[in-house]
């Protein structure tokens, strides 16, 4: 269970970004997880979709900002290669009962986009939920990944 105790009373739901790879070399990969944590009264819907092109829940909406400041676009994320096609999603029913928290699981970024810059990225994402749920968008803490230079050979 977790510790609604410590959140806000005007906030029935909480969404945290972690990151294991804050700090990855350029073409690396950084990876994270999202734990969403229900501390309404009532069970939250976390129906989720997830594309066979990519592991992140197509229920959250990802925002990354490169070194320059510049917010990466969704048409500078995954590119499908020669042969690769779309096939569809898979669909994951769930519900998120009161007090409750549930984190997925690290999704690796590449597929998303290429770390390819060195510098420092900001990588938040947010959900909007269903009016019976109360509704709007929730935003998670913005994670800081500096992405390094390779050493020369």
């Amino acid at each position: 269970p977790a510790d609604c105790a410590k959140m806000p009373r005007h906030k029935p739901f909480a969404l945290v970004l972690t990151t294991k790879t804050p700090k990855v070399r350029m073409g690396s990969v950084p990876e994270f997880a999202v734990t969403i944590t229900n501390c309404s009264g009532k069970a939250l819907n976390l129906t989720a979709s997830f594309p066979q092109a990519g592991p992140l829940d197509t229920s959250f909406h990802l925002y990354i900002t490169d070194p320059e400041g510049k917010r990466v676009e969704p048409g500078s994320y995954h590119k499908f290669l020669p042969g690769e096609v779309y096939t569809g999603t898979s669909l994951i029913l769930q519900r998120l009962g009161p007090g409750r928290a549930y984190t997925q699981p690290a999704y690796n970024l590449s597929w998303r986009y290429k770390f390819d810059k060195a510098g420092t990225y900001l990588i938040q994402v947010a959900r909007k939920f269903p009016k019976e749920s109360g509704g709007g968008v929730l935003k998670s803490n913005v994670i800081t990944i500096a992405v390094t230079k390779r050493r020369a050979p």
